[in-house]
């Protein structure tokens, strides 16, 4: 069996990005997160899922605009 390898970009942000992106303030705290993704019509149970969230949309974020180059 041939495996196809998975064409994949790799590259890191910090956390203060993710949380401009999602907030628009790259020092904002957890409740902000959190008001964010719930703006978003999310629900996090806490913290950590509210940054997972905020995760996933600037990931998603960022592979539209690199099918868009």
């Amino acid at each position: 069996m041939v495996r196809r390898a998975q064409h994949c970009l790799r590259r890191c942000f910090g956390c203060g990005t993710i949380k401009k992106f999602i907030t628009g303030k790259g020092n904002a705290g957890k409740p902000a997160v959190i008001a964010a993704v719930q703006a978003l019509r999310h629900q996090p149970e806490d913290d950590n899922e509210a940054d997972a969230l905020a995760l996933l949309h600037f990931a998603r974020e960022q592979m539209i605009h690199r099918g868009q180059q």
